[in-house]
């Protein structure tokens, strides 16, 4: 049960007030420990945690503020009237009203740059912050009160009580609207499947304190049907609502007394509430807000008291959020007669006020006064009367020498080169080099957080090595496939592609890519469901065998990813908003789970052999003991992986010690008894009983206290005596006893023992020390390492602006010898590395560990690898010879089709002209500089295959149609690119398109049985058509018209160029068509063949490249 405390209660009144303003929004800063508040009047409050110290007010609009929404720089405030921008100091940078909505009701942030806002009209309007305009308008039911954002869908709450579902996506209405309440909605909060509405009820119950009635029913509703589930009662009603971070179904409801409960939307009723807690208030609650973390609680009521309440001591807004920038010192207007670094000096320095009445008296004998004369705090320096010397009035603060190593001294006047993730004209860089003594508390305290704050960011002052850090990558002007990824891999092994969506999980593929029985059993795997993960790794893992050195792109993998709802649901790719909340390290412990859990699911068949749970599941002993009860349940449990348990009280502990009390894991909660029928406080303990022969553990790690464990630094191994065993090829150390030398122990052990024992009824894990001891438990040793690299904020690379976090694996690979050779993969970086570089975490501030895996020494004897079989022949061809259509249309349009038949050979003697057409399924991002105004590519234009044709070019039916597909995606098309692929909206959609229509996955396994039967592939720009459709073909097996005629040094020759003066054909007229091109290709290969033979094909390309210059390679 959580105990809140309260941390804090402020009045948020001006003293000049005469009336108290009440507090309209909340809202939590995503990345700086900062409370932001919006007021009645119009003023928005930055509150910095845990001081609560006002570090910025301004005034952003003259009507009430409705929302606030801070961002990375920038906070964007919603009023009544209008919509305002500014810095997060408080200076404006715009402000702007809606013509077409008068007054603003409520608003909702929709995307990064976009806010939706509704008003008293039947629209509502999406709003972009950049432009200032409105970018779409969404057609509604009158009177909208409430805006909230959902997982891909917004709510819409109304007056007359309903709700309304909209898709981010598309923009318009999901399904009918939803009646709530009665009367009007005043809160919604949505999580996952569910979603929950307060409001009040009709004008027929009248009014309560002036106000009207609440409904004392809060509704929950399921997304999925769109239906009510069991209703909510509570008493005194309730006036917001929120779901709570680390719970999936837990919400948060606010009395407008200050009363807070809660209860499980599953389970729909308080009777199972973790907490019941009461605001200290003397008056009604306004808003409320909940951190990201969970761990506080912000309240402001209608007497402008602003109030949070926190569960622990040191609670946080945001995880691994940076503390506030501290306020500047305030100006001296008075300087004490004192001050011990003032400088001596003759004149008596006298208040203002005295010094004004002196004058006056001096100067009344000449004329009288004449206005103010010239004194200290007004004459310039010139004419004071202060000896010179080397004191100066305020004491500058010294610079720290840690900071800058390289400082040089000339004639009194130093320099030195500015520091590695510094900023320059910052203040934030500013008070970390002078962070030190000042004659101010204020200022001490400023210095005291910088420097508490530059030792939590010291890993950012730490040089990243190459082989570590993420490469930046300007996007080629041509695309990705110009760029050459071999200068970051001197190896023989594959690379994967880390700048796509979700590809933090390229590092756990190459970890099972090289465990040899899950390799073998992962490429012998193939079916026909359409989306399967265990299918698309095995064709990446095909991928990396052919690509033998290069860089393989997990495109497909990816999109499949993308498209597994259990994958979306728990949070595992990027962009959704339960994704949002956790690292990158949290992440990829969690996804590793789940991989191996549906892999395991995916893989297993009547007969066959789950090799999945062969290697990695392992039982639990487990025991429930029921303590009010007195009855005890016992059974087994399976998993996958274990985590490491930590002490609760700071201490030194060992690896085996963590590790041995994850596998023996005890606790106590209340949770439901079988036996009693109702919930008990229940003592459930689980151990190890059967180890696995791959054991994946978990890091875990959730502080700062868990992450100096790792850091402990390596002690020192105590010299063993050995005797050097006979050796040919040195004969003067045989039979020589001799001292090895002193080694160091890390923390993090390369070989451990496990086992169960019997008499202990415990798991045991002790480090394993070669010595000949006999022990009955297992030995396993190190096998791989998945570790996140904390990237410096100024080292972002200009394309992958997905992760601004990334990881790193060290796998321990066996070379020809049968020796472990270990392997740094770094996506497409890869280097060879040792093992003491893997373990090691205490010189590395910026590494922290994520994943181990330990591999049993036996396991190569006891699971035996799969000999290599040939799916894609027996699959492959039946793609071709059963060609089904998912067209519902009953008349299809297709050209005249020469199919393969199925005695004909397929073989390297076949040739093929391919062409393929693509639609765009994310636009791309663009980044302006705002010194030089130049764009960026900074995210480039998602495609996906919408269109494959194949043209015989050999045999008797040399010219024909083998093969015209379209495309079925699961992603919806933001761009059909019809000028350039000749795709029509329509010819995608399976109940209106008369075209052929066949799914990825069909067309990826028929172009997989040609490529893997050595056919030959002809056509234009096929390195680009094979990157998007994510199949590798060997170079022997292309002929590309466009490196065909091409001069090295010289710009590449478009296909509709070479047709005009090659062909002497007019092609690609309105839009491109695949078939037209794919023939075209073709021709040009045979026309290139013939001038081939003649001997006249460099004297023919010359003289083409000079009609190019002549007519500037335009037809």
């Amino acid at each position: 049960m959580k105990v809140w405390m309260q941390s804090c209660a402020l009045n948020m009144n001006s003293p000049q007030a005469k009336t108290p303003t009440s507090i309209s929004s909340l809202a939590f800063d995503p990345g700086v420990e900062v409370v932001w508040s919006g007021s009645q009047n119009g003023k928005v409050t930055g509150l910095a945690h845990p001081t609560y110290e006002r570090i910025v007010r301004y005034s952003a609009s003259t009507s009430p503020i409705l929302n606030v929404i801070p961002s990375r720089h920038v906070v964007t405030s919603v009023s009544s009237t209008d919509i305002s921008v500014h810095s997060r100091g408080g200076v404006l940078k715009s402000r702007w009203s809606l013509e077409e909505c008068k007054k603003i009701e409520c608003s909702a942030k929709l995307q990064n740059n976009s806010i939706v806002v509704s008003g008293e009209g039947k629209e509502l309007f999406v709003v972009d912050i950049t432009s200032k305009k409105i970018t779409n308008r969404i057609p509604t039911m009158e009177g909208s009160r409430v805006l909230a954002k959902g997982h891909k869908v917004f709510f819409c709450g109304k007056d007359a009580g309903k709700v309304e579902i909209i898709d981010n996506t598309t923009l318009k209405p999901v399904g009918k609207p939803c009646n709530a309440h009665v009367g009007r909605v005043l809160d919604i909060a949505s999580k996952g499947n569910y979603f929950v509405t307060c409001g009040e009820l009709g004008a027929d119950a009248g009014l309560r304190n002036g106000k009207p009635a609440l409904d004392i029913f809060v509704r929950v509703f399921d997304i999925r049907t769109m239906r009510q589930l069991r209703p909510v009662n509570i008493r005194s009603g309730a006036i917001g609502c929120v779901f709570l971070p680390r719970f999936s179904s837990s919400v948060l409801l606010l009395a407008p007394n200050g009363r807070l409960t809660t209860f499980d939307a599953n389970l729909g009723s308080v009777e199972y509430s973790s907490y019941n807690i009461q605001v200290q208030t003397m008056s009604r609650m306004s808003t409320f807000e909940v951190s990201p973390t969970g761990e506080m609680l912000a309240f402001g009521d209608e007497a402008g008291i602003f109030s949070v309440m926190v569960d622990r001591e040191n609670a946080r807004v945001t995880p691994f959020a940076r503390p506030a920038d501290p306020l500047p010192s305030p100006p001296i207007d008075y300087i004490p007669i004192d001050d011990e670094n003032l400088p001596f000096c003759s004149n008596t320095i006298l208040p203002p006020k005295r010094i004004e009445e002196e004058t006056k008296a001096k100067f009344r004998g000449h004329g009288g006064w004449r206005g103010r004369p010239t004194s200290r705090a007004s004459a310039p320096l010139c004419r004071w009367n202060i000896p010179i010397g080397t004191s100066s009035l305020y004491p500058l603060a010294p610079v720290d020498p840690s900071l800058v190593p390289e400082y040089r001294s000339l004639d009194a006047l130093g320099s030195a080169p500015y520091p590695q993730g510094f900023r320059r004209n910052c203040t934030q860089s500013l008070a970390k080099f002078t962070a030190t003594s000042s004659s101010t508390d204020k200022f001490r305290r400023s210095a005291a957080s910088h420097r508490s704050f530059m030792q939590r960011s010291k890993r950012y002052r730490d040089r990243i090595p190459k082989s570590y850090a993420r490469v930046k990558i300007k996007i080629p002007r041509f695309g990705l496939h110009t760029f050459d990824f071999s200068s970051y891999n001197s190896t023989n092994y594959s690379g994967l592609l880390n700048l796509l969506p979700n590809s933090y999980v390229v590092e756990l593929c190459q970890v099972l890519y090289h465990i040899k029985p899950i390799r073998a059993y992962i490429l012998n795997h193939l079916c026909m469901k359409e989306l399967c993960i265990t299918c698309e790794l095995g064709f990446l893992f095909h991928m990396m065998d052919e690509c033998k050195g290069a860089t393989a792109e997990p495109r497909n993998l990816l999109r499949t990813l993308r498209q597994v709802k259990e994958a979306s649901a728990l949070g595992f790719v990027e962009g959704t908003e339960s994704s949002l909340d956790t690292r990158l390290s949290v992440r990829i412990q969690g996804f590793c789970r789940f991989l191996l859990s549906h892999l395991s699911k995916e893989i297993a068949r009547p007969g066959a052999v789950d090799v999945i749970r062969d290697c990695f599941e392992f039982r639990w002993q487990r025991r429930r003991q029921c303590i009010e009860g007195k009855h005890v349940d016992s059974g087994e449990e399976l998993a996958m992986t274990v985590k490491l348990e930590y002490p609760r009280v700071r201490k030194k502990a060992t690896f085996e010690s963590l590790l041995e009390s994850g596998l023996n894991s005890e606790k106590t909660q209340r949770v439901w008894c079988e036996t009693c029928k109702t919930y008990r406080i229940t003592k459930q303990s689980k151990t190890l009983r059967i180890s696995p022969f791959l054991l994946t553990v978990n890091a875990d790690i959730n502080s700062e206290t868990d992450l100096d464990l790792w850091r402990t630094p390596a002690s020192a191994k105590a010299p063993k005596e050995k005797e050097h065993k006979e050796e040919e090829k040195d004969k003067k150390e045989e039979n020589e006893s001799i001292k090895e030398d002193t080694e160091l122990e890390h923390w993090v052990p390369s070989k451990i023992r496990l086992g169960y024992d019997s008499k202990k009824e415990r798991c045991l894990v002790e480090r394993d020390t070669d010595d000949k001891v006999k022990s009955n438990l297992a030995s396993y040793k190190l096998v791989a390492i998945i570790s996140h690299v904390s990237d410096p904020p100024d080292t972002d690379s200009e394309l992958n602006v997905y992760n601004a976090e990334h990881l790193t694996a060290h796998v321990a690979i066996k070379d020809s010898k049968g020796r472990d050779k270990w392997v740094l993969f770094n996506g497409f970086v890869i280097s060879d590395s040792v093992l003491e570089d893997a373990i090691q975490f205490a010189k590395y501030s910026w590494k922290e560990p994520c994943i181990l895996f330990y591999q049993r020494v036996s396991m190569e004897k006891k699971i035996a690898v799969p000999t290599r079989m040939n799916p894609i022949a027996s699959l492959g061809l039946a793609a071709f010879l059963n060609p089904l259509s998912l067209s519902a249309c009953a008349v299809l349009h297709r050209p005249r089709i020469s199919p393969l038949r199925m005695n004909e050979r397929v073989g390297p003697s076949m040739h093929v002209a391919i062409d393929c057409e693509f639609v765009a399924v994310e636009r791309e991002e663009t980044r302006v500089n705002p010194r030089t105004g130049k764009k960026t590519l900074v995210k480039p234009m998602r495609h996906s295959l919408a269109r494959i044709s194949l043209i015989r070019a050999s045999g008797p039916d040399i010219g024909k149609c083998l093969l015209d597909d379209y495309i079925v995606g699961s992603e919806p098309v933001v761009d059909y690119l019809t000028r350039y692929s000749g795709i029509q909206p329509g010819d995608l959609d399976r109940s209106v398109s008369q075209h052929h229509l066949v799914s990825l996955k069909s067309a990826y396994l028929r172009l997989r049985y040609l490529a893997d039967r050595g056919v030959t592939f002809i056509g234009h720009g096929l390195k680009s058509d094979f990157m998007l459709i994510n199949i590798v073909v060997p170079k022997n097996q292309i002929f590309d018209t466009v490196d065909i005629y091409h001069i090295p040094g010289r710009r590449k020759l478009s296909l509709k160029f070479l047709a005009m003066h090659v062909l002497k054909l007019d092609i690609q007229g309105i839009t491109h068509d695949s078939i037209e091109d794919a023939r075209t290709a073709m021709m040009l290969y045979h026309r290139y063949r013939d001038l081939k033979q003649q001997g006249i094909f460099e004297r023919a390309l010359a003289h083409l490249y000079d009609i190019g210059d002549k007519h500037g390679f335009k037809t």
